[in-house]
């Protein structure tokens, strides 16, 4: 999850809010709901990050003015895959009350935390991978398909970039699916190499661009957790000059790196 998107978000709904504040108080405290399933803390310091950040945005937004709004954020652990928990906890959630819930990951989970969404008519973020043909118009996708993102990407490197050639280092057959849009429309020319998990091959694969010299602009996706290998691999075949260009993308932990 992109923290910039979210801490946006958080904005447009206080703009809204706003609209319908009608305390005379000189600050409105507007509460905002958190599902995370499981217990990893991520999440969590994900979404208070963006909190603060929304917070620092209203804070220049409404300087010189004498209603001031915070968002306060109100997290609610699960247990992962539990709809009953979801379904009680967006209950739990209304009653603190919200002004907007953003839903866990899990497919069923956010199912019902959506549902009790609509029928309150509380905005509703999904925070999942995934077409949502039943959203209404008070829910918003936070993570499109991979296919919108393969397609942005594409033009990205296409239109912002001009890439007239890029060399794809991926680590996962299956997870060439979401470069569909990129492998199939690119107008420029493309070499493919995989990295492997062999550390001589790591080695083979960078030697092999650095000595042919055909590629200088990458997209490479191999885990985050093998990056640090990566650059110094292209270190040490001098290959960070200001002629190459990286786009590093690890969609499991969804986020993308542009070097």
């Amino acid at each position: 999850m992109k923290l910039n998107s979210a801490g946006a978000y958080f904005y447009l709904l206080c703009v809204g809010s706003l609209l319908f504040v009608k305390s005379a108080s000189k600050e409105q405290i507007l509460n905002v709901g958190f599902i995370i399933e499981g217990e990893s803390q991520s999440w969590a310091l994900a979404f208070q990050k963006a909190t603060e950040a929304a917070n620092q945005t209203l804070a220049e937004l409404l300087t010189g003015r004498p209603h001031q709004v915070r968002l306060v954020p109100v997290l609610k652990h699960i247990e992962a895959g539990n709809a009953f928990a979801a379904t009680k906890a967006a209950c739990e959630l209304l009653r603190e009350p919200v002004v907007a819930i953003f839903g866990p990951n899990g497919n069923a989970a956010s199912a019902q935390a959506l549902r009790v969404s609509h029928k309150h008519g509380i905005p509703y973020m999904v925070t999942r991978w995934g077409d949502e043909p039943h959203l209404n118009n008070v829910s918003i996708n936070l993570h499109p398909p991979q296919s919108v993102i393969g397609h942005t990407l594409r033009r990205f490197v296409e239109e912002a970039e001009e890439w007239k050639q890029l060399g794809l280092i991926y680590t996962d057959d299956e997870g060439l699916e979401k470069f569909e849009s990129l492998l199939a429309h690119f107008k420029g020319d493309i070499i493919m190499r995989k990295w492997d998990r062999n550390d001589l091959i790591h080695k083979y694969v960078i030697k092999y661009f650095r000595t042919t010299m055909s590629q200088f602009r990458f997209v490479v996706d191999i885990p985050q957790s093998e990056i640090p290998e990566f650059l110094d691999l292209i270190n040490e075949y001098n290959m960070t000059s200001q002629y190459y260009s990286y786009i590093f993308t690890d969609w499991v932990r969804e986020h993308a790196i542009f070097l």
